[in-house]
């Protein structure tokens, strides 16, 4: 391979002050003991099912992030414990760029990429959040890694490849994006790069084994993830990543350097250049261009889908704003040091608000978790995740056909709850004097925000 332009690094000093930068974000954002979301609920739940030997998880929910929140529910579950492995995720996230862009792109370069990329609220919030977007992100970045290497490593990126998809499960295309492109970009890594493929196959065979027992299909599982995207139309993700771009996608200074990034790249393929940079920007840029076309166009859009297209983007960007004249370099230090401030400002609004968001269905959960004692229990939500993690019961989702009243069949205690800021309300779906139940009211800490339900009726069997 053809060595990395050398040149004495006048910007290294944003590699370290975007790290202590992330880390004061976060501190800030785990401090605060912030109530777990939907989706970390979801999985810190079939953690504890796990330990509690009684497995239990969606289909389309990924094993890999359970397995990730295991560690964090057998500390005790705290919202800190559960988030800072995660945190330390997203830490070894920016060292994966780095290490990345600095043999393509030189030294300088890594660390504008590494500051853009921090700035970018949608990974700085998220970096301190228990989700599956980052540690799938951060996975792929490592098959790149092991592959672009002078000497590539098949094994670390077929292990890194098996662990995005058991992470993720729609990290499968992307997977095999990567694989591909390698090939045609990086000949010398071709032999590497057919065996990180077996290596990867191989570790992936117990899923396609589950998923063939569970579903009838080797793909069954992956399909099911699909359909629960519940896209409205094909290519709605793709047409939101174009409404989004570059302030709500990836902020403002991250989206600008990305959009760079995406003409560099397809530049480069234009030019073929056969240099490290060269090489390095046709892989990035076509990796972030099929993650974006692949989730655009089978899923709906959400910016923290296509971490990797955007950390992708930013790299080839920030290559070409500190390879090229001095002033373009330091334009590019002066715009990541304005937007510091008010990409921390907005994060730690956008966490203040989110905790606020949960707070009242958190103290419902928590006023049945005291008034069950030890008792087995099931709670009727719309919020149900959030309300069995709370609470320590079943939780059974409430919809338009109101409560299952066979999920409360042999329960010793059953309870409904509710609050505002809810998407959707039960209590516009149950009605709290329905004699079926008889429901008596739970006092909560909340009483104007958060309401909780005992029934007072034994649900029979259906005859």
């Amino acid at each position: 391979m053809d060595p990395a332009p050398v040149a004495p690094p006048r910007a290294a000093w944003l590699g370290p002050a975007a790290v202590a930068y992330l880390v004061v974000v976060l501190a800030i954002a785990l401090a605060g003991a912030r109530p777990l979301g939907h989706d970390e609920a979801v999985y810190a739940l079939g953690a504890r099912s796990l330990l509690a030997h009684e497995p239990a998880l969606p289909l389309h929910r990924s094993i890999g992030m359970v397995v990730l929140d295991l560690p964090g529910v057998w500390l005790g579950g705290s919202e800190l414990a559960v988030r800072l492995p995660f945190a330390v995720i997203a830490l070894g996230y920016l060292a994966l760029l780095y290490r990345i862009a600095r043999r393509g792109f030189g030294a300088d370069a890594a660390a504008l990429a590494v500051a853009v990329q921090v700035i970018n609220p949608e990974f700085s919030w998220r970096a301190g959040e228990a989700l599956s977007d980052i540690p799938a992100a951060a996975c792929l970045l490592a098959v790149v890694a092991a592959l672009t290497t002078p000497r590539p490593r098949p094994v670390v990126a077929g292990v890194a490849a098996a662990a995005a998809c058991y992470v993720r499960y729609a990290s499968a295309p992307v997977v095999a994006v990567i694989l591909a492109v390698v090939l045609l970009t990086h000949p010398a890594a071709r032999r590497a790069t057919l065996a990180a493929g077996a290596v990867a196959l191989a570790l992936l065979v117990p899923f396609f084994a589950w998923s063939h027992a569970a579903t009838g299909s080797m793909f069954g599982v992956l399909e099911e993830s699909q359909r629960m995207a519940r896209r409205d139309y094909p290519g709605q993700g793709a047409w939101f990543y174009l409404r989004a771009w570059p302030v709500t996608l990836a902020g403002p200074v991250a989206g600008a350097v990305a959009a760079v990034g995406a003409a560099v790249a397809v530049a480069a393929w234009w030019r073929r250049r056969t240099d490290d940079a060269g090489r390095l920007g046709r892989l990035l840029g076509a990796v972030a261009i099929g993650q974006l076309g692949l989730l655009g166009w089978r899923v709906h859009g959400e910016a923290r889908f296509v971490t990797l297209a955007v950390t992708a983007l930013v790299a080839v960007g920030a290559g070409w704003l500190a390879g090229g004249p001095a002033w373009r370099r330091r334009a590019a230090v002066a715009l990541v040091v304005a937007g510091a401030v008010p990409s921390a400002a907005w994060t730690t609004i956008r966490v203040r608000r989110l905790g606020d968001e949960r707070a009242a269905i958190v103290a419902a959960a928590r006023a049945i978790a005291v008034d069950r004692g030890d008792a087995r229990c099931v709670v009727y939500a719309t919020e149900a995740p959030i309300a069995a993690w709370y609470s320590g019961c079943r939780a059974q989702r409430v919809d338009g056909w109101g409560p299952d009243p066979a999920a409360a069949v042999g329960v010793p205690r059953v309870y409904l709850a509710d609050a505002v800021r809810l998407r959707y309300h039960a209590t516009g779906w149950i009605d709290p004097t329905d004699a079926r139940f008889g429901w008596r009211p739970v006092p909560t800490a909340r009483p104007t925000e958060a309401w909780a339900w005992r029934a007072t009726v034994a649900i029979a069997p259906s005859p």
